[in-house]
């Protein structure tokens, strides 16, 4: 289970990026919306693009909430959080043994986020990068 803190710091994270997003403010170093190109093609439909509609049209955090609430629960939106927890502690070169500890998220779910960091499709880059030029 992730602390409220963290699923807070998460939800305003991803809110603060919709918002970003939407007036087309740049990231860190220059847009970096560009960099994003390993998309999975089976995830790209008319639904996927209306939930990213949806998201980008958020303005605040309270209406992140809602949105949340209501399409995920709230063992998803939790999940969630953890596995951003975990991006940022692997992007800061923490062990697997400190981000358990921390985080309560198995190995087999930190290996996981770990290969997106390496090999996917650098959303969590994009994410971390914004967040550490936000600070």
């Amino acid at each position: 289970m992730v602390s409220s803190g963290y699923a807070l710091l998460a939800r305003q994270h991803l809110i603060m990026l919709a918002i970003n997003a939407q007036r087309g403010l740049p990231g860190k170093g220059g847009t970096r919306a560009a960099r994003v190109t390993r998309m999975n093609p089976k995830l790209k439909n008319q639904a996927t693009d209306l939930l990213c509609e949806a998201i980008l049209s958020l303005k605040t955090v309270d209406e992140c909430y809602a949105f949340l609430e209501d399409i995920l629960t709230i063992s998803e939106i939790q999940s969630i959080a953890q596995r951003l927890q975990v991006a940022r502690m692997l992007d800061e070169g923490q062990t697997y043994d400190d981000i358990e500890r921390v985080t309560g998220a198995s190995s087999a779910t930190i290996s996981r986020v770990k290969r997106c960091l390496t090999f996917g499709a650098d959303g969590y880059r994009l994410v971390l990068d914004r967040m550490k030029g936000s600070q």
